[in-house]
């Protein structure tokens, strides 16, 4: 089931909060994605972390909406923060968005 692989937890700081995601983002669970990222971002005022390391495979849906979440919260003054599994390391590194995202 999609849902089960997006769950959004509170961080260990006021003003921060996690989303894990686990499996695969792309076309199929973007738009739940997309709404977990927005979920995220409205629970973490401060700093928020897109938990991906147990991601296996990420398509250009889902790059879309870690870059489209980054532009929201730069807005709000968030700082979105992406931890990547080395698949998901290996698709930013391709499109050149490791400078532009924060990636550890």
């Amino acid at each position: 089931m999609i849902v089960e692989q997006f769950q959004v937890r509170d961080g260990e700081a006021p003003g921060e909060a996690s989303l894990v995601v686990f499996g695969e983002v792309d076309l199929v669970s973007r738009d739940v994605f997309v709404r977990q990222l927005e979920v995220l971002l409205d629970r973490a005022p401060t700093r928020a972390v897109v938990d991906m390391t147990d991601v296996a495979f990420m398509d250009s849906t889902g790059v879309h909406a870690l870059l489209g979440a980054d532009e929201l919260a730069r807005g709000r003054g968030t700082r979105l923060e992406v931890r990547a599994s080395p698949q998901v390391r290996r698709v930013l590194e391709l499109l050149g968005l490791l400078d532009t995202l924060t990636v550890d």
